[in-house]
């Protein structure tokens, strides 16, 4: 498998992609090595208008869900906050199930892993295309 980080908009619809990394990566590392936290790094920044992701990415400057602490419940407040996060992140979740109904994608990519960059930005950008249309 591959890790594959995506940036997508609160409407659900895909804008970057990272490069793919080895499936067995950390999301969080994934992240940083993929190139999309340089490409983004004006949102994740303080003072910047932010980004927001799974308990995957705590630490990388992310609005992430609060874990729960070892031996104890969340708060009302923390859960209440996880219940709002969690449901913009549905965005993304629909993100990506619109990039794997791609047939190359979804299918299990048959050729060289060398391959699998290009043929995921291109269609990425044949997402857009659809997505946006010319403009």
């Amino acid at each position: 498998g591959q890790n594959v980080q995506v940036v997508a908009n609160l409407a659900g619809r895909v804008v970057d992609v990272g490069d793919p990394r080895p499936g067995g990566t950390h999301d969080r590392k994934a992240f940083d090595v993929s190139g999309i936290a340089a490409r983004w790094a004006g949102h994740h920044a303080p003072g910047g208008p932010g980004m927001i992701g799974d308990k995957g990415y705590q630490g990388a400057g992310i609005a992430s869900p609060y874990k729960k602490p070892r031996g104890r419940e969340l708060t009302e407040v923390r859960r209440a906050c996880n219940t709002a996060l969690n449901r913009l992140r549905a965005a993304v979740e629909r993100t990506i199930a619109h990039l794997k109904c791609w047939k190359v994608l979804k299918t299990g990519f048959r050729r060289s892993l060398e391959q699998f960059p290009a043929t995921l930005l291109t269609v990425t950008k044949l997402e857009i295309f659809r997505v946006y249309g010319l403009r």
